[in-house]
């Protein structure tokens, strides 16, 4: 799977959101901004098949993210299986060493975030 222009610049604007994976500080992060976030990756993956899988789970995110009462326990699982289809992504050996590193931190990352909900 070869990334394009738009994963390359929402991945940067994401780790640029979360910080490193370990340090992550989440709790200020509103859920305008996680609509945001998700709002473009969907625009980013729009089309791209083999992302189908994140794809639905960011769909499902967004509405979570939208409700007046969002199930918090379902957000954590779906950062969790966002985490999971990205590290499965990493193995992906068309993608350069750069990008692999910065997948590998926002697997990081989305699983610190789901741990902190």
């Amino acid at each position: 799977m070869e990334t394009y222009p738009l994963e390359k610049r929402m991945l940067a604007d994401t780790l640029g959101l979360f910080g490193s994976g370990r340090n992550i500080n989440t709790i200020t992060q509103s859920p305008d901004q996680g609509l945001l976030l998700v709002e473009g990756w969907l625009n980013a993956l729009r089309g791209d098949a083999p992302t189908g899988a994140i794809s639905a789970e960011l769909t499902e995110l967004r509405t979570h993210l939208r409700s007046e009462r969002p199930d918090l326990a379902r957000i954590r699982e779906l950062l969790l299986n966002l985490a999971s289809h990205t590290d499965r992504v990493t193995k992906d050996p068309t993608i350069d060493d750069q990008t692999v590193s910065q997948l590998k931190q926002l697997v990081e990352s989305l699983r610190n975030l789901s741990s902190q909900l």
